[in-house]
């Protein structure tokens, strides 16, 4: 959306287009919250007591591996916006990422023995994912391939 702001000029007021913004994020989020819903909610009707202890340890992981990145985002919001937000970075990243995500896709590295079901994340993967996500908070980052890493 920052590159595409800056080659269309929207025929609206910025109010309306950072509204704009707001909810076509929000959508996104409701379409996977919608998706996921029963698969991440522990009181759903059918649930087996051991179900009901594996996504409550599964939600507690989530929120583990959002910590890494919630601290950083808080303590350098304004850097990130001053710095990160802006058209040239945006595109640099999307280049270099991109070519890094082509690079990586092309060796054919895999995690050792296949990706990791949603169950067996542990504390220690949670973190490392979370550590990951701090690269996006710099728009403009592709970062699917860094879970290949853990």
């Amino acid at each position: 959306m920052i590159l595409l702001g800056e080659l269309i000029t929207p025929p609206t007021s910025p109010e309306f287009y950072e509204f704009f913004l707001v909810a076509i994020q929000l959508g996104s989020a409701l379409a996977v919250m919608s998706a996921y819903f029963g698969r991440l909610n522990p009181l759903a009707v059918g649930k087996t007591p051991s179900e009901r202890r594996r996504t409550v340890r599964l939600l507690f992981r989530v929120m583990l591996g959002c910590i890494p990145v919630a601290i950083v985002g808080f303590f350098a919001d304004d850097l990130i916006f001053r710095y990160c937000y802006r058209v040239e970075t945006v595109a640099a990243m999307l280049l270099l990422y991109g070519i890094a995500f082509v690079v990586i896709e092309a060796r054919g590295e895999r995690h050792v023995g296949g990706p990791l079901a949603a169950e067996e994340v542990g504390v220690k993967d949670a973190l490392k994912i979370g550590a990951f996500q701090i690269l996006s908070l710099i728009p403009g980052l592709l970062c699917r391939w860094t879970v290949k890493f853990l």
